[in-house]
């Protein structure tokens, strides 16, 4: 199977990244359960803007740590499947994504910028993204995505007629991403 991994909150850890330099530059201290959604305000700004900022900022991106488990789920998912890890992160800064991959020992096949086309145009069998829209898009070209459960993404009433299709699957951590893949896969 070809499987679509996002980067942003499925292997990279980015919001508390984030706000540990929005406290340092703005004095506003949050927690990421406390990031409901990417326009939230915070301060005179809002988190999509101040990510979108970090993200072209080399240092951030080389630095940012890894969502648990992650690393070593894709080793296991890589030996069976063909991986492609998936963004919609700014394409001039895919270099610097790709040395972030490679740096941490991430294992995959291909890498794809899919912010002007959408996730729902990747030609793979199954995407995990931690995004609603992006999850909505995909599981609607009747293919199954994987709902990364993040605090920004608790609300599935958006994807509830998906979810109770099987088009939806939502996963808690890494280890349930990978009992979803078993599933589908043995499935398909």
């Amino acid at each position: 199977m070809r499987i679509g991994i996002d980067v942003d909150g499925v292997l990279a850890n980015q919001v508390p990244h984030l706000l540990r330099l929005v406290e340092q530059k703005l004095g506003i201290r949050k927690r990421k359960r406390d990031i409901r959604l990417w326009n939230q305000p915070i301060g005179n700004t809002h988190f999509e803007e101040e990510m979108e900022k970090a993200l072209l900022d080399r240092d951030f991106v080389l630095t940012m740590p890894i969502i648990k488990g992650s690393k070593e789920a894709l080793r296991r998912l890589a030996s069976r499947h063909h991986i492609v890890i998936v963004t919609s992160r700014r394409p001039e800064i895919d270099d610097i994504t790709v040395q972030w991959l490679i740096s941490r020992g991430f294992a995959f096949h291909q890498f794809r910028n899919m912010r002007h086309a959408g996730k729902g145009e990747l030609p793979v069998d199954i995407l995990v993204d931690d995004r609603i829209e992006n999850v909505k898009d995909f599981a609607l070209t009747n293919r199954v995505a994987i709902l990364f459960s993040q605090p920004w993404n608790r609300n599935h009433i958006t994807i509830a007629k998906l979810l109770s299709h099987g088009k939806v699957i939502c996963a808690s951590g890494w280890t349930e991403v990978e009992h979803a893949i078993g599933r589908v896969s043995r499935a398909e």
